[in-house]
């Protein structure tokens, strides 16, 4: 969690999705959003929409899916109602961001930091698609316990995001993305390497963790790398770096077809290797510098 004032540029990004899950938990209940803050009330939705949907599938089938659309419908009511709070909120936000240290637009570290989000994009994709279709494939395991998998991965993913806020409240964002995106390395390759799934489940959970750990940490950093341009900020690495993974997503589909599902999951090693390099060649942000 980031402390309020580093979380605030973040916030009042035009693009920030983060923000719509924190407005609507203060709008619930006042001062909640702000308790959770960044990005990760946006995971917790996520995960909330997620557990919710579990039992409604199991009891109703597939027959039953429109049942999970009604959570964003609460939300949108929700949005509605509090229409005079969300622009009081931005404006707050804006004259946070007007009178916070600016400096001038660093091009070349934010195409680095989108190469970044670019590579934990296709883990993020790899992974939540490939995960389910290894523990079927590769493990012999029923479609429940790939489920169970798919799960473990996005509950410890969510306090993953919780905890990527706290490390960087105490230690710089250059350092938490560093040491978060380094650690994937081995954790990858050791679930690769696992011979059975109850020691892959194990190793998914750190693994989780170090991959959601910077997610809200790159967001803030970006709109930091372009103080003047934080749309384009906010715009790309919430909305270009996040589909690029999707999109690559089927060439990992056509080495399973050719390869196996182990090539393919091992060929995802490669994607936070590159991921490391760059975020070792990141410096730190005008805002951590001013900050201390």
């Amino acid at each position: 969690m980031l402390d309020d004032d580093d979380n605030r540029p973040a916030i009042s990004g035009p693009a920030s999705a983060g923000s719509i899950v924190t407005l609507v938990l203060n709008i619930i209940v006042p001062g909640l959003g702000t308790i959770v803050g960044g990005h990760a009330p946006l995971g917790v939705a996520q995960l909330a929409l997620f557990l919710a949907g579990i039992p409604i599938l199991l009891l109703l089938g597939l027959h039953g899916g429109w049942a999970i659309g009604l959570p964003p419908v609460a939300i949108a009511v929700a949005l509605a109602l509090g229409v005079r709070r969300i622009g009081a909120h931005q404006a707050a936000a804006t004259a946070a961001a007007a009178g916070s240290p600016g400096g001038a637009d660093r091009w070349g570290p934010f195409v680095r930091l989108t190469g970044v989000l670019l590579a934990r994009s296709v883990l993020f994709y790899g992974l939540n698609t490939f995960i389910p279709l290894y523990w079927i494939g590769v493990f012999h395991q029923p479609p429940g316990a790939a489920g169970i998998a798919l799960a473990t991965l996005l509950i410890a993913g969510a306090a993953g995001t919780l905890l990527g806020g706290r490390l960087a409240a105490r230690f710089s964002r250059r350092t938490v993305v560093v040491v978060a995106v380094t650690l994937s390395v081995p954790l990858l390759a050791l679930l690769v390497a696992m011979p059975a799934p109850l020691p892959a489940n194990a190793v998914l959970v750190p693994l989780a963790l170090v991959m959601y750990a910077p997610s809200s940490i790159l967001v803030v950093m970006g709109q930091e790398y372009l103080p003047t341009r934080v749309g384009t900020a906010s715009g790309v690495t919430l909305g270009l770096a996040v589909s690029v993974g999707g999109m690559v997503t089927p060439a990992l589909g056509f080495v399973a077809d050719t390869a196996g599902l182990r090539a393919a999951l091992a060929l995802l090693v490669l994607v936070p290797v590159v991921a490391t390099a760059l975020a070792f060649s990141l410096p730190r942000t005008g805002r951590e510098a001013v900050d201390g």
